[in-house]
């Protein structure tokens, strides 16, 4: 065997090492997301903290069992994917958990793939299509009273059940950090970071009057208020 043969011999022992080398992620992967059923945080929840532990699944989903099933009704007919001859299509339940544990604790999409045994590819699809659906389905469980009619029985049940006369809502906000924005200034708070306002009107019974989210924190929510009853 000459030199040039030796130097091909060489480089293609060289190149199949590489390969076989590679692939060994790719197959770990495979066998990683292939356990989702059985070691997946949407397996687990439903086997453990449902019946186990519904204080401790309501604080991982900011949700009760009874609530999320009612909600999972509603938005599945409008997240259903298909399976195809190649990939097994994620079930709405999936969908569901992964994206109210997304909204519960702000998690990055790498800490829900490890949790859930999900593709990041795939949750950073179907989040925002899972959150576009609650917003649909639920839309008319959020409505601000239309008639001064309206607003009067708001004030009424305020006064039976809290004795606050002349009370037509609970007003409160929370602020959301973020990364400063181009105008950032107008999204700086009072710490010294920048967030947007998360902010949520209720009425006696905890019913949701009316939600915002996105408004600079040099906005007052009062004048937010205003703007949007007008």
């Amino acid at each position: 065997m000459d030199s040039a043969d030796e130097e091909e011999l060489l480089f293609l022992s060289i190149s199949i090492a590489y390969i076989q080398q590679r692939r060994k992620p790719r197959l770990w992967v495979r066998n990683f997301f292939k356990k989702r059923e059985t070691h997946g945080v949407c397996s687990s929840l439903y086997n453990d903290l449902v019946i186990q532990d519904a204080l401790g699944y309501k604080n991982t989903l900011r949700m009760s069992p009874e609530d999320l099933e009612i909600l999972l009704q509603k938005v599945s007919p409008k997240i259903t994917k298909h399976d195809t001859n190649f990939r097994q299509a994620i079930s709405p339940k999936d969908q569901l958990l992964v994206t109210l544990r997304y909204l519960a604790t702000g998690d990055t999409y790498t800490a829900l793939m490890l949790i859930s045994r999900i593709s990041k590819t795939k949750i950073s699809v179907f989040v925002p299509e899972v959150c576009k659906a609650i917003v649909q389905v639920l839309a008319d469980y959020i409505k601000m009273p239309t008639t001064a009619e309206g607003w009067e029985d708001v004030a009424q049940n305020f006064k039976l059940k809290w004795n606050l006369p002349h009370c037509i809502g609970h007003l409160d906000g929370r602020h959301i950090e973020m990364i400063r924005p181009k105008n950032g200034n107008d999204y700086l708070n009072y710490r010294k970071n920048f967030s947007i306002v998360l902010l949520g009107l209720v009425d006696a019974n905890y019913n949701f009057l009316y939600v915002d989210v996105g408004t600079p924190d040099k906005w007052p929510p009062r004048e937010d208020v205003q703007l949007q009853v007008k």
